[in-house]
């Protein structure tokens, strides 16, 4: 049983928010990402050390480094930046802008988009007039827990391609364009930006492939061009001019990067070592690591961020724009949305979350505002998710079975394109959608219960990993309410199973818990939307085939009038829910073609889902598991029977199939001894 009490618990949250504090908000560079998951790794295979006094002073070494990189020299460099759009007298930058490089971006904006009407205008998806900036800068995530001057602070100089620019207006909703429409492609918005000098940038060399503009103290500019490499020292005399680069046509961009100075380098990697420094010497102090579970936990994580990394390298690390109309950028752009709220105090408009009555998966949005807080203008908090996602997935499974075959299991999971397969979760979070972090979740609170469940007699802490447990859950209906079969049943049966042992206090605890995450779609609703709403207004929508249909066939069979159109609407629906392949992005036309693999895999997969129920020596929490699973596949008879709505359900069904197959078929050998003690399935 994982030893995860409440003073762990808080000492652990503590422990990483001032870690974070070290590394320094926000996260946006990949080596201090890097610093945070693998502090996050070696925290789950650890156990917290009883002794008071090491715990203090692994606080105290945390606080001291904080306080040592507050007086360390710091630097930094106002960047603005925005998408150059204008249109009639929709324009934020005329009287805002330095008057020669307003003319000279307006040129070049209407060289390439006049300003007339075509038959785009007005048309949902057009730029015109829709997409038009409202602010001269551009509001950037990165500037949240900074004093910016103008979008952000940053510590470089680098104009390169758009999604290389990690710019958050990309996804904002105002530029949802949609390419098929729109005459202005998201990934060639025209762009600017804008550093300000300073005496930091002494010495600090800025080399230029391609034109850049210089905007002097009295406000004239002087154009710079360049064939090839070329460099320039910033001297005493570039102190409070500002470099102004821009991108407009679809051509190849022409880099202008800048090469620090020794001492900026030296500050960086100063700063970088005494974090690194600072975390590890607390970490020793307050943490035991289990070696043996780093190294799996680690290799897990490794495999998958190599995984994500290699095959979405452009989303891992930089922030392409999305594709207009997207389920993935009406999220993000809420949560950038949010997230701009936030900053500018505006508390109610942030909560409301872009709806007043929810339609759309509720808590994305905000998770994405939660990343925009921590991570800037980035998709750091979603790698991150997706790194953690093998990590629970194993949890799950090793409640069940040995850890051996969780581990080989796990490791399908990475590597199968098939069924059961990470490679579709990464294609859905380069989608930005919200199943993976359902998913990642969702196991991870499986994972608590049912290693709660199976000490509920013999731990006192057990309690607590239920409690964190049904939060999790409760948060997973907030990311995808369609999942509250699975957390309803689960908390019938903890009543049940705390009510047999005697812990009547705690089922007031668990209900609480979940009840906490849940209350909010229906607080929300009720607050701005003046309607009771429990969940989403989304199910009427995805309604496919009503229960009214199913009757309707029902009754023309007992007629034998078998031409109605109801059942041939109910069997091309059915036929999709049974036959439809939960594949990944890679060789997709070839596992599309195994079409009888597949269709024998989801009748044994039900099947043995079904069968679940009736062997008696199967501990009642798969049970209720199999059985939500089965009824929340009876929802996908009236709701879109496959691809990301149906995923999950297939996935649990197979993961019960596999977990009732190696615990109780004799054909599967296990060592008698290994299966006794490591067994949670027969009591």
């Amino acid at each position: 049983m994982v030893n995860w009490n409440w003073k762990t618990f808080l000492f652990t949250g503590l422990f990483l928010f001032l870690a974070i504090l070290v590394i320094g908000l926000p996260i946006v560079i990949f080596q201090k990402w890097l610093i945070l998951a693998t502090l996050i790794i070696l925290i789950t295979a650890s156990q917290l050390k009883s002794s008071l006094k090491c715990l203090a002073l692994g606080t105290g070494v945390l606080l001291l480094t904080i306080l040592l990189r507050m007086i360390l020299p710091f630097y930094t460099i106002e960047e603005g930046h925005n998408t150059f759009l204008i249109w009639e007298d929709r324009d934020p930058f005329k009287d805002e802008l330095p008057q020669p490089i307003y003319e000279k971006y307006r040129n070049a904006f209407h060289e390439l988009f006049p300003p007339v009407e075509d038959a785009s205008f007005g048309k949902t998806g057009s730029w015109k007039p829709y997409g038009i900036p409202i602010e001269t800068y551009a509001f950037s995530s990165d500037s949240f827990w900074q004093d910016a001057k103008y979008s952000r602070q940053t510590r470089k100089i680098e104009f390169s391609y758009l999604g290389g620019q990690k710019f958050g207006f990309v996804n904002d909703r105002r530029y949802a364009f949609y390419d098929h429409i729109s005459e202005i492609p998201r990934d060639r918005m025209p762009y600017f930006l804008m550093w300000e000098i300073n005496n930091a940038l002494i010495g600090s060399e800025l080399i230029y492939y391609g034109p850049f503009v210089w905007e002097l103290e009295d406000g004239s500019i002087e154009e710079w061009n360049g064939q090839g490499r070329n460099s320039y020292i910033i001297d005493q005399e570039d102190v409070g001019k500002r470099l102004w680069v821009a991108k407009f046509d679809a051509s190849e961009w022409k880099p202008v990067f800048l090469i620090k100075s020794q001492s900026l380098v030296f500050l960086d990697y100063l700063h970088l070592i005494v974090s690194i420094t600072g975390i590890l010497i607390a970490y020793i102090l307050c943490y035991q690591i289990s070696v043996k579970r780093f190294i799996i936990y680690f290799q897990l994580a490794a495999i998958a961020f190599v995984l994500f990394s290699h095959k979405y390298e452009i989303f891992t690390y930089e922030h392409p724009p999305l594709w207009g109309g997207s389920d993935g950028l009406f999220h993000e752009g809420l949560g950038y949305q949010i997230t701009k709220d936030l900053a500018n105090g505006n508390i109610y408009e942030a909560l409301q979350g872009g709806e007043k009555i929810f339609f759309y998966v509720p808590f994305y949005r905000f998770y994405r505002s939660i990343e925009d807080i921590f991570f800037g203008d980035t998709n750091y908090l979603v790698v991150l998710t997706m790194v953690m996602m093998p990590l629970a997935f194993f949890y799950f499974l090793r409640q069940f079975i040995i850890p051996s075959y969780a581990l080989i299991i796990t490791l399908i999971f990475l590597m199968n394109p098939w069924y059961l397969s990470y490679a579709r979760y990464m294609e859905y979070a380069a989608w930005g959608l919200a199943e993976p972090m359902a998913f990642t979740y969702l196991m991870l609170a499986l994972g608590m219960l049912f290693d709660a469940y199976k000490n509920i007699d013999k731990e006192s802490n057990y309690l607590n990993l239920l409690t964190l447990g049904f939060f999790l859950l409760g948060i997973v209906v907030f990311f995808r309410p369609n999942y509250l079969i699975i957390a309803g049943l689960l908390l019938l049966y903890t009543i049940f199973k705390l009510w047999q042992s005697s812990s009547k206090p705690g089922i007031l605890i668990v209900i609480s818990a979940f009840a906490i995450p849940m209350s909010m779609m229906p607080l929300h609703n009720y607050i701005y939307g003046n309607e009771f709403v429990l969940l989403t207004r989304s199910v009427g929508v995805n309604t496919l085939v009503s229960p009214s249909i199913y009757i309707e066939a029902a009754v023309s069979i007992l007629k034998l009038d078998l031409d109605n159109p109801s059942i041939s609407l109910i069997s091309s629906h059915l036929k999709e829910w049974i036959t439809s392949i939960p594949i990944s992005p890679f060789q997709r036309e070839f596992w599309e073609s195994l079409y009888l693999p597949n269709l024998v895999l989801k009748i044994s997969i039900i099947s043995i889902t079904l069968l679940t129920l009736f062997i008696r020596k199967i501990d009642l929490g798969i049970k209720i598991i199999a059985l939500a699973t089965i009824l929340s596949h009876l929802t996908l008879f009236v709701l879109k029977p496959s691809g990301r709505f149906a995923l999950i359900f297939w996935e649990i069904a197979l993961i019960i199939s596999l977990i009732v197959l190696i615990n109780y078929s004799k054909y599967i050998w296990l060592n008698k001894r290994k299966y006794d003690s490591n067994n949670n399935l027969s009591r």
